[in-house]
């Protein structure tokens, strides 16, 4: 039997550990590996009214993930990843919550896989938001169309001189309760374009989430220094309401171990805010660790204020 791992640690052995039985080992080669994330910091939180210490977990995740091939220029490809909790648990006082997880097949035609993904317009953002996940620091506390899609058909072509598209259908799956249904009542579609250390996309969003929206994103991605762009409009599918828009900008600079990182963000979407300013520094410990700290204050319609400093670590492994 090959296996492949990140880690010594067989991925059969993780699967039994977790599940706590020796009837779910698997036979046949297995070609995948462990991963994950472990964020975890120390926030303060004042929103004019209260002030509040907390340990703020960013995303922490547990995956398995696979790339093997089942016959020339054919491969099936997997992942199974799920949300982990190393200060508290989920809101439903589970230990996991389910992150992207499919199965799919990929040749030199593209690949295709079925299950729960990103949406094509929400990776089509590239690496433009610099406090990701953080709390009050993640752009979808000001923008729309960050959503992870579940009954998903997703197509990603082949990169041709650097660009390559990817769509979305999301099934309706409304059966027995007399309305339509069709295989594509949700739509996504990206246009992606990169070379070097430059990176554009525009995207489209048809009914996802009860919300139509289009965005274009450009970046610069270099070695000591990057920024960008996104622009934004969206809509209720219904018409309820007019169109939106939103913008953000961000970069940052690296000198030796230290990144310094700005963003600014605005939208006049009823979200939970319309303007967001965040600082902060990360400090590269290695290639898999750092510590970071970060300053992020958002302003809602009301104009009511709510600011976060936080100090933390993120370890990849």
């Amino acid at each position: 039997m090959n296996i492949h791992t990140k880690k010594t640690l067989p991925i059969t052995a993780a699967i039994v550990i977790a599940f706590g039985s020796s009837s779910v080992l698997a036979e046949g080669p297995i070609d995948g590996k462990i991963y994950g994330k472990i964020n975890l910091s120390v926030i303060n939180i004042d929103d004019g009214t209260d002030k509040a210490w907390e340990i703020a977990n960013a995303s922490s995740r547990l995956g398995f993930k696979g790339n093997t091939e089942i016959k020339e220029n054919l491969n099936v490809i997997y992942k199974l990843e799920y949300g982990i909790y190393p200060d508290d648990t989920a809101k439903d006082n589970t230990p996991f919550t389910q992150r992207n997880a499919y199965v799919g097949l990929k040749g030199v035609a593209g690949k295709i896989i079925l299950g729960r993904h990103d949406t094509p317009f929400k990776t089509s953002q590239g690496k433009i938001d610099m406090f990701n996940n953080l709390k009050n620091g993640d752009l979808k506390n000001i923008l729309s169309g960050e959503v992870r899609a579940k009954n998903a058909i997703m197509y990603t072509s082949p990169s041709f001189e650097g660009a390559s598209i990817t769509a979305l259908l999301q099934p309706g799956e409304k059966a027995g309760t007399d309305k339509e249904d069709g295989i594509a009542d949700g739509k996504s579609v990206s246009l992606n374009y990169k070379r070097d250390a430059m990176y554009f996309a525009v995207a489209m969003d048809d009914a996802i989430k009860d919300k139509d929206a289009v965005r274009a994103t450009a970046l610069y991605k270099g070695k000591g220094f990057g920024a960008g762009a996104l622009w934004q409009q969206s809509e209720p599918s219904d018409g309820s309401k007019d169109a939106e828009d939103a913008f953000v900008i961000s970069g940052y600079y690296k000198m030796d171990t230290f990144k310094f990182k700005a963003q600014y963000a605005t939208s006049d979407e009823t979200r939970k805010g319309n303007t967001q300013i965040a600082f902060g520094v990360d400090y590269e410990l290695s290639k898999m660790t750092k510590t970071f700290a970060y300053y992020s204050a958002i302003e809602d319609d009301a104009k009511k204020e709510t600011n976060v400093f936080g100090l933390g670590i993120e370890h990849n492994f």
